[in-house]
């Protein structure tokens, strides 16, 4: 066995993001930030209202993070000591991609198409507002093309936030069908993470213990319990944690179209065919899948589909709007090549089937 660990982004939890946020300024002369959030709630929190008298402000992040949006934001940055990112994945995807962008300039299209980023990025800290993405300590941010109407992940160590300010307490606005979504992301990740070809014993460790914690407190989460937000705040922390290591599968793949073709959020999107793809990788990774339903009690298909009914998720094609005759549309609109850590090939053939099969 081989593998190795690494992630630099601080992290610091606890219910002060506003304290701990102007201290990291403070600590390290970042006078001037450019403090980046979402259209919706998050530009009325206290932190970004406090945030915003005193730096410059890029509001109104679009959801799945248009990279023409990316440009902007990292044009606004330009001169800045860093960017302050208050929001849910979309908001902290675009932030460190445009932080990014600022010290190894371009455009956001020329990664998008290949480019990689070779220079460390302007700082970026970021404030989680959902529970979900963890994107304030991965490496990832994913953005959407708008030339081809695709969702792609960009990776690598730029795309690292300088800190993560975790404060389970800004979870607390969400509305039911945001927590469940953003709770159902993160245990995509978890199960994605252990049945992957770069799972290792670190990651695994983390994503059991995620598995183990929102599993069993999504559910009250969902309808607004501020221990349940607490616990399962710090359990997409641990997922985050594990899928930063291993990447996502094609579970995540496949949910892009579910997505931008149908406007499904981003963790019912996941969710589709996260039982399905967990049931046949069973071929080829028993010893992984065992392991995750010692922890579930019982099998991850029918572990998976009923957490998904008790917190609202969709469990078919058909209730997101998918016609029989889409189906082969859908099919075709998946990143084949991106689908690199799966334990079991994916193809289109695959791919048809699985659609058939969940419609």
């Amino acid at each position: 066995m081989k593998f190795s660990y690494f992630n630099p982004s601080r992290i610091f939890y606890g219910s002060d993001a506003l304290q701990k946020t102007e201290e990291l300024l403070e600590e390290n002369n970042f006078s001037e930030a450019l403090v980046v959030c979402g259209a919706r709630a998050t530009k009325n929190l206290p932190v970004t209202m406090e945030l915003s008298k005193s730096h410059a402000c890029y509001i109104d992040v679009n959801p799945n993070s248009p990279a023409k949006q990316v440009d902007e934001i990292a044009s606004a940055a330009e001169g800045k000591d860093c960017i302050v990112a208050i929001g849910g994945g979309s908001v902290m995807d675009a932030a460190k991609a445009a932080a990014a962008l600022v010290t190894n300039c371009g455009k956001t299209y020329d990664y998008l198409d290949g480019k990689e980023f070779t220079k460390k990025p302007l700082p970026c800290i970021c404030v989680p507002t959902t529970a979900g993405t963890s994107s304030e300590i991965s490496r990832y941010s994913v953005i959407t093309d708008e030339r081809k109407n695709q969702k792609k992940a960009l990776g690598g160590e730029a795309l690292y936030s300088f800190a993560a300010i975790e404060d389970p307490s800004l979870s607390y606005g969400m509305p039911p069908a945001l927590a469940a979504s953003t709770g159902l992301d993160a245990f995509s990740h978890c199960l994605e993470s252990i049945v992957n070809v770069e799972n290792n014993p670190i990651s695994e460790n983390n994503a059991l213990k995620a598995i183990s914690i929102i599993s069993k407190r999504l559910p009250a989460s969902v309808k607004g319990d501020k221990k349940a937000r607490d616990d399962v705040f710090l359990g997409v922390m641990f997922a985050g944690l594990a899928f930063d290591q291993t990447g996502t599968t094609a579970v995540h793949k496949i949910s892009y179209a579910f997505t931008l073709d149908y406007g499904v959020p981003h963790g019912f999107a996941c969710a589709l065919t996260l039982p399905h793809i967990m049931e046949e990788n069973k071929k080829s990774a028993e010893e992984k899948i065992k392991r995750i339903e010692s922890v579930l009690g019982g099998n991850v298909k029918k572990k998976t589909l009923e957490l998904m009914k008790s917190v609202g998720a969709p469990t078919s094609l058909k209730e997101i709007g998918v016609k029989k005759e889409d189906l082969a549309k859908l099919a075709s609109r998946i990143d084949y090549v991106e689908c690199k850590h799966d334990v079991l090939p994916v193809t289109r053939e695959r791919v048809a089937r699985l659609l058939e099969r969940i419609y």
